[in-house]
């Protein structure tokens, strides 16, 4: 979860955000852009200005948004079962000559309040030096901390290192996309993953999933499309299939909304052990809104769970190919499917499903 206009941003605000994910049972609330006593050029605050060049200083905890600091903050999460993570933006000038000393920024957090998981955003690697300085940062830090530190990797804008590169530091922050604008769809999200999913990891994807709720006027109300047509299984469905990534303000959220979410989050950390280690592919239909499209978990070489997608399509029914033999298939959450069947040669299965916009998570069984 992560907080992305920092107007609201103070020590109160987070600490609502923080007991709305333990009921919900996430692990970490991030803290975005804004925590920062040297605010950006993207805060809604007018003295924010800051961006390429930062002091040590512009990384304290703001003085007025959090006059007592984190300590207080980091242990009310702890007694909640949460785990904060910070926005972070290196200096860009020189090409990042000042890795060392914001590697040292980084470490000290996690020496003094335990938080192990940053957000690194505004990369632009300009030349080779830029590269490799951030690489010495990041070597750094996970050196100095015996790689218990997890970077989430901004790969929305400028040149970064993208979707291949720097991986094994940790995960990549895969949108950037907000109602506020009328540019999520989680459609197109879906989409995204399920293009990305037969070259990078989809377990290092944190896949965002926003409010479907807000700033319905951004949206034409008969667009079929938009995210409150879409609707809450649909798009956590699509944010399952790598990093959930509840790119939200939580305690923005109506009592329906939480429950429904809730729900979902319940059948997902049931399911959660038995897809980690596995490799996720595509399969299906290229995600348009209007098509069949899904995953497949493959564990040993064996095709295991099947997460499937149906669209704004009047075909009912849809045959999926698997890379793999299987003997059963069954139904575990989401759209009770009206049929469920393995075709002859037992590499594909058929799927029927009732209506329209509905997804529905499979087991795949050799025996």
């Amino acid at each position: 979860m992560s907080v992305h206009k920092d107007s609201r941003m103070t020590a109160a605000f987070i600490m609502k955000e923080i007991d709305k994910a333990a009921d919900l049972g996430l692990s970490h609330v991030q803290l975005d852009d804004g925590w920062q006593q040297g605010l950006s050029r993207n805060s809604a605050h007018k003295s924010g200005v800051k961006w390429e060049e930062w002091s040590r200083e512009d990384w304290n905890p703001h003085d007025e948004r959090f006059p007592n600091g984190f300590k207080a903050l980091v242990d009310y999460a702890k007694s909640e079962n949460i785990r904060l993570g910070l926005w972070f933006n290196p200096s860009q000038n020189n090409s990042y000559a000042h890795w060392e000393r914001d590697a040292d920024i980084l470490i000290d957090y996690f020496r003094r309040f335990g938080i192990s998981v940053f957000k690194i955003d505004g990369l632009s690697f300009y030349d080779k030096r830029s590269e490799t300085n951030i690489r010495k940062l990041l070597d750094k830090v996970f050196n100095a901390t015996s790689g218990q530190v997890t970077f989430n990797m901004d790969v929305t804008a400028n040149k970064r290192a993208g979707y291949h590169y720097l991986q094994e530091y940790g995960n990549l922050f895969l949108e950037n996309r907000y109602t506020d604008w009328g540019n999520y769809y989680p459609y197109r999200t879906l989409r995204n993953v399920w293009l990305l999913s037969g070259y990078v990891p989809a377990e290092r994807l944190q896949v965002e999933i926003l409010n479907i709720n807000r700033n319905r006027d951004k949206y034409h109300a008969d667009d079929p499309l938009s995210p409150e047509n879409t609707g809450w299984q649909q798009a956590f469905a699509v944010g399952s299939v790598g990093q959930p990534l509840f790119w939200m303000e939580l305690s923005g959220l109506g009592t329906d909304d939480l429950n429904i979410l809730q729900s979902g989050l319940e059948e997902y950390h049931r399911i959660l052990p038995e897809l980690q280690g596995a490799i996720v592919l595509p399969i299906g239909e290229e995600p348009t809104g209007f098509t069949w499209s899904g995953f497949v978990w493959i564990k040993n070489n064996q095709p295991t769970h099947a997460l499937i997608f149906k669209g704004l399509t009047t075909e009912d029914t849809h045959t999926f190919n698997l890379p793999g033999h299987i003997e059963n298939v069954s139904y575990l959450s989401g759209a009770v499917p009206l049929a469920l069947d393995v075709m002859p040669g037992k590499d594909r299965i058929t799927v029927k499903l009732q209506g329209r916009q509905a997804s529905v998570f499979l087991k795949l069984e050799q025996e």
